[in-house]
């Protein structure tokens, strides 16, 4: 399995970051999608639709390997916007 790498436009974060990040936008509501079987992207259900964050790997995986969570920059939640 190859390194993630994380897409243009979006910071690294922590697992623990990610998921409290996603918490705190409850009211986007963000959904992981299954549109990429290596990786995922969550989009918010509510408001326009816009990749919220990714993750990696994707749904069609092991399980096992490297792991990665990112957020979007422009994301009022994190601290580089």
């Amino acid at each position: 399995m190859t390194k993630p790498k994380i897409p243009e436009g979006f910071v690294k974060v922590s697992r623990p970051e990610f998921f409290k990040l996603l918490d705190e936008a409850a009211a986007v509501d963000p959904m992981p999608t299954t549109n990429h079987p290596e990786y995922t992207t969550w989009e918010t259900l509510k408001g326009p639709r816009i990749v919220w964050g990714w993750s990696y790997p994707g749904w069609r995986n092991s399980g096992e390997g490297p792991k990665a969570y990112a957020v979007k920059k422009n994301n009022p939640q994190t601290k580089e916007s």
